[in-house]
């Protein structure tokens, strides 16, 4: 029951919502069993079945949300009407294009990973077609491979839900579920209730310019329960490490975070520890070992490591300035996400803790002014951090995914990021007020907890 004090507007929303991953159709309204549902549309002829494909789909792409007799309408498209699919999932010219050249592997797909408790696979499958992923010719082996991948046992146990056991869905279905909705969604990894920031972003910037890396890690951790990665020559692997700050990981994390997570965390913090005495911030070497070759190997931190103080603050918002911002960078557009460091803090301005985001790109918002759009890994990524600063999601040129904030306010809340130092402006072209207006931001906020100098 809706609260009768909620807007009007806002009420209407959430009924919507509702609506799209419950009941989205009349005929799922007059027929809400799934299992009279299915067998509704074995009775339809060809033109019934498009008609009610055609509501899910619009659902779908208002929403982003699924139901679960979507799910079961696809399966029957997929065994009956298969022409009908791209037509039925809302496909672009792109995924149109893509789906036609993979028709047995999306056709396994849906066989394997599309159920009424897995149906937001079908958002996932729609979006990557979309993205073009399967271009890609490498993808599609290592796609093809986890349909039929042996599991470790402590994998499999840690995979499988509850709900996927009952549904007979095997483990396989659920993995390659769960990279389907990972590759059509890179920005919708969240890091739920676990402190494991840095292993979101990663999964995120993987699945946007490291597919098949991504793709191979999951093989690894599946069959093996193991990854490595090699930091400054030597050789880390996951299961030698004990310890991790995401031993007990929560449930609600999806598949692929699931297997990967636990690895990823422990790899992470085994190769901080060994930059612990070279006197700065070991992200600076860490970062670009860990995420890959994407990442800039400039780099600043606020903090000096050794005293805990805030330093050179002002030469950090100029450099920032001067590598970021498009009126004095000269030019130079990002190419790749970049990993930053930003401080959280409640509607009053009071520090909560240190996060880990990539900023996606820096762009005009359709206001004239110049935001900061970025992938936030935490679930609720349209939050209030004080001072009137207040991310948002929709309506200021967000792409699916994104969280923004005007440049300035982004760079208040920051305390380290990567740049090129090939790829700077004049710092000292920076205009004195924009500085300090940060600076006063910054003071008045995170920074009570720190001492300045």
């Amino acid at each position: 029951m809706l609260d009768e004090n909620i807007e009007e507007t806002t009420k209407n929303k959430l009924l919507s919502f509702k609506k799209a991953v419950s009941y989205p159709t009349p005929l799922t309204e007059e027929i809400p069993s799934l299992k009279d549902y299915q067998k509704k549309l074995m009775e339809l002829d060809e033109d019934a079945i498009m008609a009610e494909a055609s509501v899910f789909r619009d659902s779908m792409e208002a929403t982003g949300l699924v139901a679960p007799a979507h799910a079961i309408l696809i399966r029957h498209l997929n065994r009956r009407y298969p022409d009908l699919l791209s037509k039925a999932l809302g496909l672009t010219e792109m995924g149109t294009a893509s789906y036609n050249a993979n028709t047995e592997l999306i056709r396994d797909i849906i066989q394997i990973s599309i159920y009424p408790s897995t149906s937001k696979v079908v958002y996932g499958l729609t979006r990557m077609l979309d993205r073009g992923v399967l271009t890609q010719e490498p993808v599609l082996p290592a796609i093809r491979r986890l349909f039929e991948i042996d599991y470790h046992p402590a994998v499999r146990k840690m995979v499988m839900k509850r709900e996927y056991r009952k549904a007979g869905i095997t483990p396989n279905g659920v993995l390659v579920g769960g990279v389907i909705n990972v590759l059509g969604q890179p920005l919708g990894i969240g890091q739920g209730l676990n402190p494991t920031c840095q292993s979101a972003r990663a999964l995120s910037l993987w699945a946007q310019h490291g597919i098949v890396q991504l793709l191979e890690y999951i093989a690894r951790g599946v069959r093996e329960n193991d990854i490595d990665m090699t930091f400054e020559g030597v050789h880390i692997h996951s299961n030698a490490i004990v310890g991790g700050v995401a031993e007990e990981i929560h449930h609600e994390l999806d598949p692929v975070s699931r297997v990967l997570v636990p690895h990823l965390d422990k790899i992470y913090n085994e190769m901080m520890k060994k930059t612990a005495l070279r006197g700065e911030d070991g992200h600076k070497w860490v970062n670009p070992e860990f995420y890959g070759e994407w990442i800039q190997r400039g780099f600043i931190n606020i903090i000096d490591p050794l005293t805990g103080f805030v330093t050179d603050y002002e030469a950090f918002v100029r450099l920032f300035y001067a590598t970021h911002h498009p009126e004095y960078n000269e030019g130079h557009e990002m190419i790749y996400p970049n990993p930053v460091g930003i401080y959280i803090t409640n509607v009053h301005g009071i520090l909560l803790g240190l996060h880990a985001v990539s900023i996606q790109r820096i762009d005009e918002a359709p206001s004239g002014e110049y935001r900061v759009y970025f992938y936030n890994p935490n679930n609720d990524s349209g939050q209030n951090w004080g001072q009137g600063i207040e991310t948002s999601v929709q309506g200021k040129g967000e792409l699916e995914g994104e969280s923004s904030l005007p440049f300035n306010q982004f760079t208040a809340r920051m305390y380290a990021f990567h740049y090129n130092p090939y790829e700077q402006g004049d710092t000292y072209m920076v205009e004195d007020s924009d500085v300090e207006e940060i600076e006063k931001l910054a003071r008045e906020s995170w920074g009570k907890n720190y001492t300045w100098i």
